[in-house]
């Protein structure tokens, strides 16, 4: 039995009751997101977990920014340092400034913290992304 869940942006907290006894274990959530490479101007969808290391590696980055780019909460990350590292290939969401380097389409955090899928679909996506040489 479910007795609470505790959440932060990174892993997911739960607490169970099993014969009177608690457990505690770390749970890596998974989310489906969309990988945006501007070298091959290409958008994939993707299987990741919540976890920043994780999606640092992914984009090759030390820290992370992120912008809400719709009404459902979808958010697009980059490198923050994408500008000055001068990551290679660039992309524009809508009339956001371009993003040097590749990105990800997250979904929002829900209520309780976890992560959800990218609410976006693929071809709405592709709509929305001018890829620059």
């Amino acid at each position: 039995m479910l007795m609470s869940v505790i959440t932060s942006t990174h892993l997911a907290l739960r607490v169970s009751k099993a014969n009177q006894n608690k457990q505690i274990y770390l749970d890596k959530q998974r989310m489906k997101a969309f990988f945006i490479d501007p070298l091959k101007s290409e958008i994939r969808a993707i299987d990741i977990t919540n976890d920043d290391d994780e999606v640092k590696q992914l984009l090759g980055a030390k820290a992370l920014e992120f912008d809400e780019i719709a009404t459902g909460g979808d958010r697009l990350c980059f490198d923050e340092d994408c500008f000055i590292t001068q990551k290679p290939g660039r992309f524009q969401f809508d009339k956001l400034a371009p993003v040097a380097g590749s990105a990800l389409l997250l979904g929002a955090a829900a209520p309780d913290g976890a992560v959800t899928d990218v609410l976006i679909d693929q071809e709405a996506l592709r709509a929305r992304i001018k890829f620059f040489a």
